[in-house]
Order: C-alpha cells, then structure tokens, then sequence
C-alpha cells in the first residue's frame, strides 16, 4: 500500500504515519527513499505496513501500534496503561533541567510511562530519580523503561491524594504532568484519545479543577527541601490559575512559561525558605 492509499488522513499525517513506520523498520535512511518514491517499499513488509494503517485508520494511535516513541532521545515503550508522552511534556523536561543543581533528588508524581523521570535522569544522571503512580499497569511499564534505557529510577505505588508512603529523601525538585482535563470537556476531545488512552491519567473532576495541583503542592511543602523546585505542566488556560495557587502556598519565584504554540503551559516556583536562613 503506497502513501497515497491513506484518503482519511491530511499530507501532513501521511508523511507522520510514513515516516513513523518506515523509519521503524527500515531506519531513517532507507525511510526516507521509500517516503519520498525513490524506491519502492519491500514487499515482504507490504502486510505489516497494510496492518499498521488498518490499525490507525481505526481510531487506534499510531504509537500504541508501534509500541514506543521517542522522547528526550529516549525510547519509551507506551501501551494504553499510560498516556502518549506529548512534545510539550518532552519541553517540560527540558526547561526543568535548565533549572537544576549539578546533583540532588527528584520525584515524579503520576510518572506513567516514566518518560519525565528517564529524561531527566538523562539529562542530569547525577541525580536520585524517583516516580510514582497509582497504576500497577503504568509502574510495570515505566520499570521496563528505566530497564531498557539503563537508568536508575525508584518506582512506587502511590495515590497523591492519599500519600501513605514516601521511600525517598528530602527533594530538590518535584515534577509533574497530572490530570488536569475537567470532566466536562470530554464531549470535545479526540475519539482516538478518549478510545484508547487511559481516563485516570486524562481528567479532573469539574468541581475540582485543580484537585491535584492542590494535592502535588501539598506534598511539595511536606517533602521539598527549602528552595526546591516545583515543576508543573497544566492545561493551556490554567497556568494562572497553578501560579495564584502556588503563591498562596507562600512559594516564591514564580514562573509561566509557554510551550513552543505560545499557549502559557508549565508553572515553576520554588518553596519559600523560612524566615533568618
């Protein structure tokens, strides 16, 4: 099946789902001459190419057919016990490196894949690396990322709004990309989203928007060290929302930042120290 035999899909998805195929099988160079007509593609892949399509043309995301993405040039497997790491949760973990120390300990709340806590850990391997979630499903997956990119995380179960554990020491920094989705917004999103990723990772209920900011910031006082870093991905038009949130938690340092389509996306602060230190 040439490019061409994808009527359902934009130019522009076309090439994605060419390339994404391709240059999994193939590797980027010989992709690239199949993509472009330079050559045909093999035809003892021709199924498996007639498979992935069917597959995405059905709803289901072309990450999940393939099984992994790439992320902070990291291979993170994804399957629909976690959510597909998005490019500005990749801009996430670039911005907060640029803010950390040379060492120290981090944890990752609601890790899933574990993508945030393995970028990190690769862009600042001196640091303790840490991940939570509620879901046995997503640790088992994060587990076997960290395994598979050969990078010390600690993994542990936890429900952030009823932390009953914390196996880990003091932190610099805390991170997290939680559900911030309200509930009523379901009716709007992308059927392959809402088919195929996981709910509990997606949304807030509509009276608490910010149910798990509040929760997050509740650990942070509880577990940061004085002037740790608070790291926080939120919907596009809640940053203000996090930023008063944090301020009347007495953080300090206060930063929205956009991501690369200008929408105000992540909130950094820093635990306020006390008073005379």
């Amino acid at each position: 099946m040439s490019n061409q035999q994808l009527p359902s899909f934009t130019p522009s998805e076309r090439r994605i789902l060419a390339k994404a195929f391709w240059t999994d099988r193939l590797g980027e160079q010989q992709a690239q001459a199949v993509i472009y007509g330079l050559t045909p593609p093999p035809e003892k892949l021709t199924d498996e190419w007639d498979d992935f399509y069917r597959r995405v043309e059905s709803g289901e995301p072309y990450q999940y057919v393939l099984g992994y993405v790439s992320f902070a040039n990291c291979r993170i497997d994804v399957n629909p016990h976690v959510l597909i790491p998005r490019p500005e949760t990749e801009e996430l973990v670039y911005e907060t490196s640029k803010r950390m120390d040379a060492y120290g300990c981090f944890l990752d709340v609601g890790t899933g894949s574990g993508a945030i806590a393995i970028g990190l850990k690769k862009m600042q391997p001196e640091w303790k690396a840490f991940g939570c979630d509620i879901s046995k499903g997503a640790l088992a997956t994060a587990e076997k990322n960290a395994k598979q990119n050969k990078f010390q995380v600690d993994f542990f179960t936890c429900d952030i709004r009823q932390p009953k554990t914390n196996p880990h020491p003091p932190l610099d920094l805390l991170i997290s990309n939680p559900p911030y989705i309200p509930q009523a917004k379901e009716k709007d999103m992308d059927k392959t989203v809402l088919d195929f990723e996981p709910h509990l990772a997606l949304f807030t209920p509509d009276e608490k928007p910010l149910l798990y900011y509040e929760h997050i910031i509740d650990y942070g006082i509880k577990h940061l060290n004085e002037n740790g870093l608070l790291a926080l991905e939120t919907h596009f038009d809640g940053a203000q929302n996090i930023a008063d949130l944090l301020a009347n938690h007495n953080f300090t340092d206060i930063e929205i930042i956009k991501d690369l389509y200008q929408h105000e996306r992540f909130v950094f602060a820093r635990k306020r120290c006390q008073a005379g230190n």
